[in-house]
């Protein structure tokens, strides 16, 4: 089994579709069905129960699918965060600051933070308390840096 096998699996168990699953994959049917086909045949069972267009996954894709999310979670998150290690990608934060304390703690913490962390892109927003409290609700923010 291969990570690439896993994503196309969990792709297709979370479009509801093979089809769907291929379009997003940018590869063919029949690559696809060909995957999943070696990858049932090294697993040792069948995962899905094909029927007509359609498919239902059996008691053994079931568990495998609850189980191998967090597995290529797991695997993406070691990818990127090695990516990132090593400054061949970038990450994005967002961060919320009141106004008026741009001048006097902004220019320091930016200075600071991209010195140590220079793959980290930061994104920031100068706003009222209202304001940065409803960006950071609304998941518009990562963090905030406040007064209270």
């Amino acid at each position: 089994m291969n990570f690439k096998q896993l994503s196309y699996f969990q792709d297709i168990v979370r479009t509801g579709s093979f089809t769907e699953a291929v379009e997003e994959n940018f590869i063919s049917q029949s690559a696809m069905s060909q995957q999943m086909k070696s990858l049932e045949e090294e697993l040792g069972v069948t995962l899905f129960e094909r029927k007509n267009r359609g498919f239902h996954l059996t008691r053994a894709g079931k568990f495998f699918y609850q189980k191998s999310q967090r597995l290529l979670e797991d695997y993406n998150g070691l990818v990127a965060d090695t990516q990132v290690l090593t400054g061949t990608q970038t990450v994005s934060m967002r961060i919320g600051l009141l106004w008026g304390m741009t001048e006097s703690v902004l220019p320091q913490i930016l200075a600071e933070f991209k010195e140590r962390f220079p793959s980290v892109q930061l994104e920031i927003m100068v706003g009222s308390h209202e304001e940065i409290g409803t960006a950071l609700r609304q998941q518009k923010l990562d963090m905030t840096i406040s007064d209270q």
